[in-house]
């Protein structure tokens, strides 16, 4: 029954179908693009969904693929992940889902965030840390969840890409 209120309350609040990117249009463009100068290539990881997230029919395997290949479109270089990528750049995205039975809906988070190792000044130690993020929340049927996904993690690779290519332009340009 609670989970019923919730869901009652958020299709109140937020209309069907809603999209929420975070962008703080405080920042100044300098700002943006230090944590992308001179990055390289970079790998991806998705974190694996939970099995509210799995009954949507999207895998993270299908979201990887769709990531990279974006990436590479836009002329991105794209590494495997592995052990010694932790301590590369790193893309990293989580989705966390929550299937809302009575009414037939899903609700969700998106978050994508890059992954760099970082020294704090005060000490010299050396860390893995998100210097960029953004993220998203929506909710959606059972029947657009899987374009709504989709959509929202190309939203979010766009403000990506956008941001890694204002700092490390193409052909010098």
């Amino acid at each position: 029954m609670k989970k019923f209120l919730i869901a009652a309350v958020i299709l109140i609040v937020i209309s069907i179908p809603v999209v929420v990117a975070q962008e703080d249009e405080f920042v100044s463009r300098r700002v943006k693009r230090i944590p992308f100068e001179n990055v390289g290539s970079v790998a991806v990881l998705i974190e694996s969904l939970d099995d509210d997230g799995r009954k949507c029919g999207i895998s993270e395997y299908e979201f990887k693929a769709l990531v990279e290949l974006k990436l590479r479109q836009s002329g991105i270089g794209v590494r495997e992940m592995n052990d010694y990528t932790l301590e590369s750049p790193y893309i990293y995205i989580n989705i966390n889902m929550v299937y809302l039975e009575k009414i037939d809906h899903f609700t969700y988070s998106m978050n994508m965030g890059l992954m760099q190792t970082v020294r704090l000044l005060r000490n010299e130690q050396t860390l893995t840390a998100q210097t960029w993020d953004k993220g998203l929340i929506a909710i959606h049927s059972s029947e657009t969840i899987r374009t709504s996904l989709k959509e929202g993690l190309d939203s979010l690779l766009t403000f990506f890409i956008n941001d890694y290519l204002s700092a490390n332009p193409r052909n010098g340009k």
